[in-house]
């Protein structure tokens, strides 16, 4: 399934759109954080991104 982040490291305009499955949800103290911290888990695929430490933020993923 295509989502709505766009992938910026993208060679194909066919890949522009990232694959994604499941669900991506980030808990942190502001909501702007947890927007853009979203972002980082889907394009980086790593629940355990340096950033979300750094934000005080933690990541949740489930998968179908």
């Amino acid at each position: 399934m295509h989502s709505h982040i766009i992938n910026p490291f993208a060679q194909h305009p066919s890949k522009v759109h990232k694959d994604v499955s499941g669900s991506f949800s980030i808990i942190a103290t502001k909501c702007v954080y947890a927007d853009a911290l979203t972002k980082v888990l889907v394009l980086s695929n790593d629940e355990h991104h340096p950033y979300f430490s750094h934000f005080g933020a933690q990541s949740l993923r489930i998968t179908i």
